[in-house]
């Protein structure tokens, strides 16, 4: 991919090499990837040991973010449990 050189001229700038938005960066695929493990079911220890930390503790402070779909799942779930109680 060609781009032009930026505006100190050391050439293309991550964001428009990859033609990022300039809110993203390469390193916010770190936060991405792990939130998707984790919506896909992947314990948070193999996550953390696939991002290099020592532990699940940095994994779970910085780097997992709640998606979309898990928090309608866990409406759904919660809309699932009230309908039951009200049939009580």
């Amino acid at each position: 991919m060609a781009c032009s050189a930026n505006t100190n001229g050391s050439g293309c700038s991550s964001h428009s090499f990859w033609n990022l938005p300039n809110h993203f960066s390469p390193h916010s695929l770190r936060h991405t990837h792990t939130s998707l493990l984790a919506e896909a079911g992947v314990p948070i220890e193999e996550a953390a040991e696939r991002l290099g930390h020592k532990n699940d503790r940095i994994t779970r402070a910085i780097y997992l973010h709640v998606t979309k779909s898990v928090k309608r799942e866990s409406a759904d779930k919660f809309s699932s449990l009230m309908a039951d109680v009200s049939k009580l």
